[in-house]
């Protein structure tokens, strides 16, 4: 299912996953974490999971899904243009 997916897949799913992963080995060994401190009054565990996990994540992500495509076509277009000199 999953074979041929192209690099840059991979390194997207490593970061949201990666993200979950560690945000959630330190909310269970860090005491107090998330609930106990406090940014305007919300947890803070909102800032982390829903601003940067719901909003600033994705976005990173949806530009290097975007980015790394457009790189190896105007790598392939250079290529192309250079063997046709």
């Amino acid at each position: 299912m999953f074979k041929g997916m192209k690099p840059h897949f991979w390194w997207g799913m490593g970061i949201f996953y990666g993200y979950v992963f560690v945000m959630m080995i330190l909310e269970m060994n860090v005491p107090g974490l998330t609930y106990a401190i406090k940014l305007g009054g919300a947890p803070i565990s909102f800032l982390y999971a829903h601003l940067i996990g719901l909003y600033l994540l994705p976005l990173g992500v949806a530009y290097l899904f975007w980015w790394v495509p457009e790189q190896e076509d105007k790598k392939v277009k250079g290529e192309k243009k250079d063997a046709a000199s």
